[in-house]
């Protein structure tokens, strides 16, 4: 395992660039976003590269490698009920040929669909299933692993989860198993401990953050969201034993990354972000 960080947290506490902030957090892996014309963020100032040309995809190989920066994952906001959806897909799969040309393990998943507290479970499962095995078919020999996260409603019901994990039946999909995200759900922090923990053999990728919630409020049913702005914190300073978690990937065999996605940030001054963001990465190597 390694750490890495996603790059809109990395960008989130005024660094001049992406490069920039890797150096001083000491990093050399990031998650890199990819918008829906293929525009991804480079390595310097304001700077975008399109990998979705060959021009483009040769300069951002080449940009990256000269770096020694390896790209640890791609996250893709996906809605696999949108209303194109066959242009949603043919998004996917050219991203997925990208990241095989370029190395890189895993392509976050949405979890989200539009319209999804309107469909019955059983619906919205086929739904995203049927995406899912679309994708795998279409881009056969990739090395390329889909991480779906759980991410909004439908994405932290375990249930769901496990239903699309089954259903595809592939090696190439399993989860980007966001930490804090079951804790925004609502769910109690023991239930969290544990569904992490169960999912730890489904994980290819992570999204690595942390809630202090109070006392009285930690281990019991919430309103989904609730406190999440006002509550959330770099990852060791909060209640989801994070240690535990990076132990149940080792003993699950996972060697990728523990991706740090700090959305506290906006509670503290920029150096202050940039320090708890330096705290966090010796945090994570300490628990490697």
């Amino acid at each position: 395992m390694y750490v890495s960080i996603r790059d809109d947290t990395a960008m989130g506490v005024d660094y001049p660039s992406l490069g920039d902030a890797l150096k001083d957090l000491g990093l050399n892996a990031v998650e890199i976003g990819v918008w829906h014309d293929y525009k991804v963020r480079g390595l310097g100032p304001d700077e975008n590269l399109n990998i979705g040309t060959a021009n483009g995809l040769a300069k951002f190989k080449k940009q990256f490698s000269d770096a020694g920066i390896q790209i640890s994952a791609f996250l893709l906001s996906n809605d696999f009920n949108a209303e194109d959806v066959d242009a949603e897909i043919a998004w996917v799969v050219q991203v997925c040929k990208a990241a095989d040309e370029l190395g890189v393990p895993a392509i976050r998943i949405d979890a989200y669909m539009r319209n999804q507290d309107e469909l019955p479970f059983d619906t919205r499962m086929e739904i995203f299933s049927s995406c899912i095995k679309r994708i795998i078919e279409a881009t056969p020999g990739s090395k390329v692993k889909l991480g779906i996260e759980n991410h909004g409603s439908q994405g932290n019901d375990p249930e769901f989860l496990q239903a699309c994990i089954d259903s595809v039946s592939s090696p190439r999909l399993g989860l980007t198993v966001d930490t804090a995200n079951l804790y925004w759900r609502g769910y109690p922090v023991s239930t969290v401990d544990a569904i992490i923990k169960r999912f730890a053999p489904n994980t290819v990728h992570t999204h690595m953050k942390n809630i202090c919630f109070p006392e009285g409020t930690k281990d019991v049913e919430r309103e989904m969201g609730w406190g999440y702005m006002e509550y959330c914190c770099p990852l060791q300073d909060g209640d989801i034993d994070i240690k535990g978690y990076v132990e149940a990937l080792r003993e699950a065999g996972y060697k990728d990354d523990l991706c740090i996605e700090d959305e506290s940030l906006g509670r503290f001054t920029k150096e202050v972000g940039k320090q708890n963001l330096r705290r966090q990465v010796e945090f994570l190597i300490s628990l490697l």
